[in-house]
């Protein structure tokens, strides 16, 4: 059944996550709640994020990577009525902190600094009792029942396998 021959059928549903984000530097969160409120206290509404403001922002913003933070997913749970499958999943991403002073939040729409903000991203995440349509879409064996994704410098490789281009 394809989405345009079932349109009542709700392609996601019943879904939740439970997730805990850690070793973010609290001083810099306080600090950058601050000036962001002064942001906003100052700022006009006619004027872009862009304008100044993250490069304003960029120290706090950078402090705020300082330990490293860590986003533990004990539980990603939804189920799709429209395909059918049920997506039961955990895993963990942790983004690497050495020299933040390379990086530029304020070019964060340019490709090459999204790239590089992107290689600091490490993790892994584990599809339990995947159904065997998911093994097939990623080029797996059809016998294939744990999918293990893998981040390693923003890259993600699938039961160790390089992850395929899903979207055109």
């Amino acid at each position: 059944m394809v989405p345009s021959e079932a349109p009542d059928i709700p392609l996601l549903q019943n879904g939740h996550t439970v997730m805990e984000l850690s070793r973010i530097n609290a001083d810099a969160v306080r600090d950058t709640i601050r000036k962001l409120r002064q942001e906003a206290a100052w700022g006009d509404a006619r004027l872009p994020l862009g304008e100044g403001t993250l490069t304003r922002l960029q120290p706090d913003l950078r402090q705020l990577l300082s330990d490293s933070p860590r986003l533990d997913v004990s539980t990603i749970a939804v189920e799709s009525p429209l395909l059918g499958i049920r997506l039961d999943a955990d895993g963990a991403l942790f983004f690497d902190n050495r020299q933040l002073d390379e990086l530029d939040v304020a070019k964060l729409s340019e490709p090459e600094e999204l790239a590089r903000w992107r290689e600091r991203i490490d993790g892994d995440f584990t599809w339990h009792d995947a159904p065997t349509v998911a093994a097939l879409w990623l080029g797996l064996p059809l016998g294939t029942q744990e999918l293990a994704f893998d981040v390693v410098r923003g890259q993600w490789r699938v039961n160790g396998r390089p992850m395929p281009n899903l979207w055109p």
